[in-house]
């Protein structure tokens, strides 16, 4: 997810790990930097994804940098480390556009424009845009005018924060959303409550989780079957299809239809054979044996049975395909229908663990 691609340097790792304040969350981490990703980055926190892929930036060491409001998701402390060491640091030598909202680092830009309504307002260096005193000057007015108050605000005492709470509570600490992705970890349950003296007491407890993974891989190997299909695989595609005895009603379709038309290239050919029925008629003054099978006096009884297994060979074409139809759409739909309950009622590890592919796979062509 950092190299993406690029040959490994360890130098230039190390650097843009250090540089994202990456070193921590990798300790955090059941394998380090060699852990497993999901899809989304469903076992990172929205502050670790910002600043892998901005790692991952740092790493390509390419010429321009386009960074989308990339403190958005972090810490204040984080942020102001990346700033610095990753933006001043070490893109430094690079052209870097930086769009964001933190205001507190303007000052520290080469070039600022402000944009307002889609369109640049404003552009120049932070002491030229202050001098002019325009929409720029006046929000950073505001904002060091609100980060002034809230520094000086007064603070309620400690005792009164005791007071209104309960006398006994129970807490669990908790990683911040940056600092600790969702993973299975031993979880520290903090009791906090007051003695005797008025003093706060709080006593910390490890308790253990179920055995964790540490080989980092998040997503299971895929169990694929070769070899021929067996014979339970085809018992349960019928008792989908509606049972066995449906099945051989399907079966006897099929084998009526082949009849059908069996019957009637062989009543065909033996009409054929029977030619006129060795009925004479009159060429000139000769008498003759006729060669035709419409000179036949049975032709209408010929005709006739023919017709009728042509009718009949119509009838079972469309009751085989309509019988088929329905047996196969209704285990298609019975075994769907089953695979998406199945699916529902999964638990959410599941979905961490499984790739949308291969659940999607399961739907349509497996």
């Amino acid at each position: 997810n950092i190299l993406f691609g690029e040959d490994f340097n360890e130098q230039r790792y190390e650097d843009a790990v250090r540089a994202c304040s990456l070193a921590h969350d990798f300790n955090i981490l059941t394998a380090g930097d060699l852990t497993e990703i999901g899809e989304r980055g469903i076992n990172l926190s929205g502050g670790q994804k910002q600043r892998v892929s901005l790692a991952r930036a740092v790493y390509s060491n390419r010429d321009i940098y386009l960074l989308d409001d990339p403190l958005s998701a972090v810490d204040a402390h984080v942020g102001q480390h990346i700033f610095h060491h990753c933006i001043k640091g070490a893109l430094k030598d690079k052209t870097v556009l930086f769009v964001t909202h933190q205001l507190q680092y303007l000052h520290l830009c080469d070039q600022v424009i402000l944009m307002k309504d889609g369109v640049i307002a404003e552009k120049g260096e932070h002491t030229q845009l202050m001098a002019a005193g325009e929409d720029y000057a006046r929000m950073i007015q505001g904002y060091m005018t609100t980060h002034c108050d809230e520094e000086t605000g007064e603070k309620p005492d400690g005792k009164e924060e005791i007071e209104k709470h309960s006398k006994t509570r129970k807490l669990t600490r908790q990683f911040s959303e940056d600092a600790a992705p969702r993973r299975r970890l031993s979880t520290v349950v903090s009791l906090t409550s007051i003695g005797d003296n008025g003093e706060l007491c709080v006593t910390e407890e490890l308790v253990q989780d179920d055995e964790e993974d540490l080989s980092g891989n998040l997503t299971t190997k895929e169990e694929l079957e070769s070899g021929g299909i067996g014979w339970r695989t085809y018992a349960d595609y019928l008792q989908a299809g509606g049972g066995y005895l449906l099945s051989v009603l399907v079966l006897v379709t099929f084998v009526l239809s082949v009849g059908a038309m069996t019957f009637s290239n062989f009543w065909l050919s033996v009409w054929l054979k029977q030619g006129s029925g060795n009925t004479t008629v009159m060429i000139g003054n000769e008498t003759v044996i006729s060669l035709s099978i419409r000179h036949h006096p049975d032709l209408h009884f010929y005709s006739l049975v023919y017709g009728m297994s042509i009718i009949l060979v119509l009838i079972m074409v469309t009751i085989k395909g309509l019988s088929f139809m329905k047996f196969t759409l209704r285990a298609s739909s019975a075994l769907h229908d089953k695979v998406f309950r199945s699916v529902f009622r999964s638990p959410m590890s599941f979905f961490d663990t499984t790739p949308t592919g291969r659940i999607l796979n399961r739907f349509s062509k497996d």
